[in-house]
């Protein structure tokens, strides 16, 4: 189970709206036309996936998850998205901010 990716993490800009600390957003997968990538960012990410199951790859661990998966990534840690085109049913809200 523990297929690390060797590639190098990209980092990602995270931009809340003017005036705001944080940055909140609903995401309904949809994995014809997106791919999870692997990245970072300085951000602390809070990800609540409902109703889904799906793949966390954080670091180096690699694991599954059934029903619903609350996560808590530190900053710069590299990650990619939880669910994918073989296991997505769900939907993820993401909390990023600032430490």
């Amino acid at each position: 189970m523990s297929q690390v990716i060797k590639k190098k993490p990209s980092l990602e800009k995270v931009s809340p709206d003017f005036g705001n600390s944080i940055l909140v957003k609903q995401n309904v997968k949809n994995f014809k036309s997106k791919r999870a990538f692997w990245h970072f960012h300085p951000e602390i990410e809070l990800v609540y996936v409902n109703k889904g199951k799906g793949k966390r790859h954080i670091g180096s661990h690699l694991s599954y998850f059934n029903n619903s998966q609350l996560i808590l990534i530190g900053s710069d840690l590299p990650h990619n998205g939880f669910t994918d085109r073989l296991t997505a049913k769900g939907k993820e809200t993401l909390v990023q901010f600032r430490p």
